[in-house]
C-alpha cells in the first residue's frame, strides 16, 4: 500500500486503524470485533416501545432486559458445556477446516503448520499463532486447533476463560429487581410541571427544512419578482408589459 500511494496509507493511519482494522486490534481486549452491534441488538429490542411516552417506554425496556438476563443465565446453568454455545459452534466449525492443516512440531510445542504454499508458525504455551487471530480472539484458529488434534489434547482448554461458563455466569450474576405499578408510587406533594405555553411566532412559517451545506437545494422553474425587469418587446421598452404600457398618440 505504501509503494502504490504514500498519502493513501498517511490517511489510513490517521483514522485510528486499531478502532476497524484487525492487524491494529490489541491482544489484550480478546475481542476481534470492528462493529458496534451492541447499539443495534438494544435498538431492536425497543423498536417497539420506543414510541410510548418516556416512563412508559422505560418501564418497558427494563421488564424487557429483566426478562433477557434472566433466560440468559438459565440458559449457562442449564448447559453441561464448559463453554459459551456460540463458540462451541465456531470451534466445531473451525475443527472441519483444520483438515487442510499439515503441522510439524519441535520440542517446545510450537508448530510450523502447512496450509497448500503458507506456512504459520503455533506456540501452544504462549497460546499464540502468528495469523493473530488466536492472539486476538482468544478462540483457536484453524492452524491452531490442527496442532491441538495432533497432541491429542482437549481444544476447550485452549480457548480464553472469557468464554468460559464460569465467566458468563459472572456477567449475569446480578439481576434487574422487580417493581411495584404507578398507583404503588408513593405521592408527593410537589407543584405539577405544566408544558410551556405555545407562542405564535411571527411571520409566515416556514415549509421546507433547514438544508445542510452538503445538501442540493430544491431547483424550481418559478422565476423570483424582485430584480426582475420586465418588458414590452413590442416597443423594446423595459418596465413595462403590454397591460401596462401606455400607447403615445
Amino acid at each position: 500500500m505504501q509503494e502504490i500511494s504514500g498519502r493513501a496509507i498517511e490517511d489510513f493511519m490517521n483514522q485510528d486503524p486499531p478502532h476497524f482494522c484487525k492487524a491494529f486490534i490489541n491482544t489484550f481486549s480478546r475481542c476481534d470485533i470492528v462493529d458496534n452491534n451492541l447499539l443495534e441488538t438494544f435498538n431492536g429490542y425497543i423498536v417497539q416501545v420506543r414510541h410510548k411516552h418516556i416512563i412508559d417506554m422505560l418501564k418497558d425496556i427494563r421488564v424487557v432486559l429483566m426478562e433477557r438476563m434472566f433466560a440468559k443465565k438459565q440458559m449457562m446453568v442449564n448447559s453441561d458445556d464448559n463453554i459459551c454455545p456460540r463458540i462451541k459452534k465456531k470451534l466445531e466449525k473451525a475443527k472441519l477446516r483444520s483438515m487442510v492443516c499439515t503441522p510439524r512440531p519441535n520440542r517446545e510445542l510450537k508448530f510450523e503448520v502447512r496450509v497448500v504454499d503458507n506456512r504459520y508458525i503455533v506456540d501452544l504455551n504462549k497460546k499464540s499463532c502468528t495469523c493473530r487471530q488466536w492472539d486476538v480472539s482468544g478462540i483457536p484458529c484453524i492452524y491452531a486447533i490442527s496442532c491441538i488434534n495432533w497432541m491429542k489434547q482437549d481444544i476447550d482448554t485452549y480457548v480464553d476463560d472469557y468464554y468460559k461458563k464460569k465467566t458468563y455466569l459472572m456477567a449475569y450474576q446480578y439481576a434487574l429487581q422487580p417493581l411495584n405499578g404507578q398507583q404503588m408510587w408513593p405521592q408527593e406533594n410537589i407543584e405539577i410541571i405544566l408544558p410551556p405555553t405555545i407562542k405564535k411566532m411571527p411571520g409566515r412559517p416556514k415549509k421546507s427544512k433547514r438544508k445542510d451545506k452538503d445538501e442540493i437545494a430544491n431547483s424550481s422553474n418559478k422565476l423570483a419578482r424582485i430584480g426582475l425587469k420586465m418588458q414590452y418587446k413590442a416597443y423594446g421598452q423595459y418596465g413595462h408589459n403590454k397591460r401596462t404600457y401606455k400607447h403615445k398618440n
